[in-house]
């Protein structure tokens, strides 16, 4: 199996924090996962949603929750019309 390096998700910055691309690359080394077949399918506030392979070609799909890229500001867009937060 080749090296598996952070290069590989360059293409998602922004999307993955260092403990997420840390875990990812450990279920690539065990071959749950295969290198460079995670796609997104749904993006979301909370979290994103991949589809991918692994090693033995079976299809799976991986629901990556956004820990430490919480951006509040663009949350606001979403909850400024909700009545619950009318103060803000």
């Amino acid at each position: 199996m080749p090296k598996i390096t952070r290069e590989k998700f360059k293409v998602y910055e922004g999307v993955f924090d260092n403990f997420t691309i840390k875990n990812l690359i450990a279920l690539m080394k065990k071959g749950i996962v295969s290198e460079g077949t995670l796609s997104p399918v749904k993006i979301g506030k909370e979290a994103n949603v991949f589809s991918g392979e692994n090693d033995l070609g079976e299809k799976l799909i991986l629901k990556i929750y956004r820990l430490e890229t919480a951006n509040f500001n663009r949350m606001y867009e979403y909850i400024r019309t909700d009545p619950r937060f009318v103060g803000l």
